[in-house]
């Protein structure tokens, strides 16, 4: 791949990760699903929204002890189409990979298909 074609790729990707699903910048944050071990998912409802058949949110997971969580928060970046099942998440490096994702995501699945 030639070195112009890989920049102009990073520069979608990066377009999008900061475009396209931005952490709202107010963040309500509500407790869904707390584990046998009290460690409790988060969800920020703020942020939900639908774009291109997915519905977008961000989430965190923390122990029982952790306050809850701020605006400022360092929130993981997911996605779920509700009519198919299928789901993205926002990796470490900007890009959205594509699932399946059943793993601490899928208590969240269920809340966010609801709205």
């Amino acid at each position: 791949m030639n070195q112009h074609l890989t920049r102009v790729i990073a520069a979608v990707v990066l377009f999008g990760a900061a475009f396209i699903a931005s952490p709202a910048l107010a963040a309500t944050w509500v407790t869904y699903a707390p584990d046998a071990d009290g460690y409790r998912y988060w969800i920020d409802t703020d942020s939900i929204h639908a774009k291109g058949g997915y519905i977008y949110y961000n989430w965190l997971l923390l122990s029982p002890g952790d306050p809850t969580p701020t605006a400022a928060s360092s929130a993981r970046q997911s996605a779920i189409n509700c009519a198919t099942g299928d789901s993205l998440k926002l990796d470490p490096s900007g890009a959205w990979v594509a699932g399946p994702h059943f793993t601490d995501e899928a208590y969240l699945f269920r809340f966010v298909c609801k709205k």
